[in-house]
């Protein structure tokens, strides 16, 4: 009789210990998957400010050559010449206004959003609506819709809810979000440590 219920309980244990591996392979896919999402997302952002980088080459290359057309007009043409060089003026007023808005968007940090159940990492996402929409509509444990705390400073504040989100800035676009997602990969503390974070409960 001992021999039978020693087997059974093993027995229960080895399905115990199955299910949570499953369990857990799943989150980590879900996870990565997630991570996957909100790169290419800022992939994309990268993208459309290299864009903008190579559209600030190519005007300063027509800036060149107005300068130089400027530079061959003949005597006799004086007032044309005035004007092409008070054109160029504001071209170049305006060259550089775009090259340092181009330069903040470049430098200006990125915030992610990480949704937290139970206080472990449930998915990433670039925006505040789809990091709620996934807690949301969970199929297991929905958070409830429209039941959203405001934000508070930091992290590890104490919480009652299942559900917390938690915005944290990137700098240097996708550099940073390189890093930020292998913090995230490793371990949930690696988020925790991040500096200038905030969280919302629902």
């Amino acid at each position: 009789m001992i021999r039978i219920t020693t087997t059974r309980t093993l027995h229960n244990l080895r399905l115990q210990r199955e299910d949570a591996e499953t369990r857990a392979a799943t989150a980590y896919r879900h996870l990565r998957e997630n991570v996957n999402q909100a790169t290419r997302e800022v992939q994309a952002a990268t993208h459309r400010t290299s864009a903008a980088e190579e559209a600030v080459g190519r005007a300063r290359a027509e800036y060149r050559q107005l300068l130089a057309l400027a530079a061959l007009v003949v005597v006799g043409a004086d007032q044309r010449a005035r004007e092409a060089e008070a054109t160029a003026d504001r071209f170049s007023t305006e060259l550089n206004r775009l090259a340092r808005a181009v330069h903040l968007a470049a430098s200006r940090p990125v915030e992610v959003f990480i949704v937290l159940r139970d206080g472990r990492v449930h998915g990433v996402h670039a925006t505040e609506h789809a990091a709620f929409k996934q807690a949301e509509s969970d199929p297991d444990d929905p958070a409830p819709k429209d039941c959203w705390g405001d934000w508070s400073p930091g992290v590890d504040s104490p919480t009652g809810s299942r559900w917390r989100v938690l915005k944290v800035p990137v700098h240097g676009l996708f550099a940073a979000v390189q890093a930020e997602a292998a913090a995230v990969h490793g371990t949930a503390a690696g988020v925790h440590d991040a500096r200038g974070a905030g969280g919302r409960d629902g």
